[in-house]
């Protein structure tokens, strides 16, 4: 019985050294497979580290590009107030030159009416003046004519005396 079992027990031993190399094959297989993980995993993790660092500086960039666009509506809002602010001035100004012309073209039509006027008082005046001095020249005339028959019958009177 002696062999039986030592024949048991070297079976048994095989069996489990069997058992160990396919224990030890699996382990190794596995740690194989666990290194071929962990590089894997670091090449993803180095990946994504990359991808990360770039979606990062991408992210400044755009923030960036951001910021420089708001300043740019900033300023063109800025500049566009002060073109409304100007175009409304030149408007006012144009009103206003509008209005002091509409009232020197009022004031022109007015004094053209009244020099029209005084121009037909002046005519008016004249004719009346001229038509005074025509009778005067007539009156003063008659008036010399009388005073020259006058002298004369003087001298005459004073001839017949002497």
């Amino acid at each position: 019985m002696d062999t039986a079992t030592d024949g048991d027990n070297l079976c048994a031993e095989n069996d489990l050294e069997n058992k160990i190399k396919e224990l030890m094959e699996s382990i190794k297989s596995l740690e194989s497979e666990k290194n071929h993980i962990r590089e894997e995993f670091g090449i993803q993790r180095a990946k994504m580290k990359e991808m990360y660092l770039q979606k990062e500086e991408e992210l400044k960039r755009e923030s960036a590009e951001h910021k420089r666009l708001l300043d740019e509506v900033k300023k063109l809002n800025m500049e566009l107030g002060e073109a409304k602010s100007q175009l409304l001035v030149a408007g006012l100004r144009m009103e206003c030159e509008q209005e002091v012309e509409r009232k020197c073209q009022e004031e022109i039509a007015t004094l053209q009416q009244l020099v029209q006027e005084t121009f037909e008082e002046s005519h008016s005046s004249r004719s009346k003046f001229e038509s005074e001095v025509k009778q005067l020249r007539h009156l003063n005339e008659r008036l010399e004519s009388e005073n020259q028959d006058l002298r004369n019958q003087l001298l005459q009177g004073t001839s017949d005396k002497v």
